[in-house]
């Protein structure tokens, strides 16, 4: 063993590549976004983000559902579901979504 340490290898007590300076400024935080789920996209799901039924508007073979999400802010969102998968008004359940996001810029 042992030889001769290259670049990039870590230096004697375990730290990265040389420098020696202090660290540089932290990058600009990103800028706020508004982000959109369609109805559609979201999904009663197993081990997604906790949320309850707030209202149903029933439409035939699917409904329109109205939850809260378990944050601090109670986000509201709605989901289309089918209707042999209609969750009671009240119900805790949890959400996933089926399909990427659209972001939009704020400001």
């Amino acid at each position: 063993g042992g030889g001769a340490a290259g670049p990039g290898a870590p230096a004697p007590g375990g730290r990265g590549g040389g420098g020696g300076g202090a660290p540089g400024p932290p990058p600009p935080a990103p800028p706020p976004i508004r982000v959109l789920l369609r109805p559609e996209w979201l999904t009663l799901a197993e081990g997604g983000t906790p949320a309850v039924a707030t209202s149903i508007a029933y439409a035939g073979h699917d409904a329109l559902v109205s939850f809260a999400l378990a944050d601090t802010a109670k986000t509201p969102v709605r989901a289309r579901i089918a209707a042999p998968a209609l969750p009671q008004l009240g119900a805790h359940v949890t959400l996933g979504v089926r399909q990427n996001a659209l972001a939009y810029p704020l400001g």
